[in-house]
């Protein structure tokens, strides 16, 4: 889960504490990690997934193929919902790990690429920026 402050500690702590189905059979981990600055993503395992080694910009472009051929905002605004297969497909990603730094498991990047990751995100579906500034 990316963000911080009370959202963050309170979506940490209802993962941690949620039954094993309800978070998609991925492992939770919570840690307080400093602000780092990140560029290349080297692989590793983030909630048992695993990311590739590349820059900001190939994640980027992969978020927003997956944004254009997976999700349909205005159902998730009919539904009131984040379907199961969105929230599977942006953990195969990476995006709960934008700003986790690599040795955590996470993708290690700026707070500059994950306010990219935020605009991406906010021109297409404002739920799913939602979910992932958590």
């Amino acid at each position: 889960m990316v963000g911080g402050g009370i959202t963050g500690l309170a979506a940490a702590h209802g993962l941690l504490h949620a039954e094993a189905d309800d978070v998609l059979g991925l492992e939770v981990t919570v840690f307080e990690a400093q602000d780092r600055v990140g560029g290349k993503i080297r692989t590793s395992a983030f909630a048992g997934i695993d990311a590739v080694d590349e820059g900001p910009d190939a994640f980027l472009a992969r978020l927003e193929a997956f944004l254009k051929s997976e999700v349909d905002p205005d159902e998730i605004d009919r539904m009131g919902e984040i379907p199961e297969r969105v929230i599977r497909g942006l953990a195969e990603l990476g995006a709960f790990g934008i700003k986790i730094p690599r040795e955590y498991g996470g993708l290690g990047l700026s707070q500059t690429n994950y306010s990219r990751a935020a605009m991406l995100l906010g021109s297409y579906c404002g739920n799913l920026t939602a979910l992932l500034s958590a």
